[in-house]
């Protein structure tokens, strides 16, 4: 009873319309802090991995200053450059087609 006799109060009808339309229509509605949220966590993420990915650079960076041995193994291993007088063969494997789930 005591509930009828508020919704027949314009100003709760009102409030009512108003915050309605605030959580679920409105540009800051709860469905879209929702997905700006998930984007803001995928970016975090995606922040500590480059930073990590920019440490080990940088300790790969360190280590190729330092070593000229080093820097011919990065050369060879990751460029393919060879010596005069080798002939390097990449190997690769058969190409395999996913099974359908």
């Amino acid at each position: 009873m005591r509930i009828l006799k508020l919704l027949k109060n314009r100003y709760i009808i009102v409030l009512l319309v108003i915050g309605i339309y605030l959580i679920f229509f409105d540009a800051y509605s709860v469905g879209v802090q929702y997905r700006l949220l998930r984007e803001l966590n995928h970016l975090e993420s995606e922040t500590e991995r480059y930073q990590e990915e920019y440490k080990q650079d940088s300790i790969a960076y360190e280590a190729l200053l330092r070593d000229n041995e080093s820097i011919e193994t990065y050369v060879r291993e990751r460029l393919y450059m060879k010596r005069a007088d080798e002939d390097i063969f990449l190997m690769e494997k058969p190409w395999e087609p996913e099974e359908p789930r």
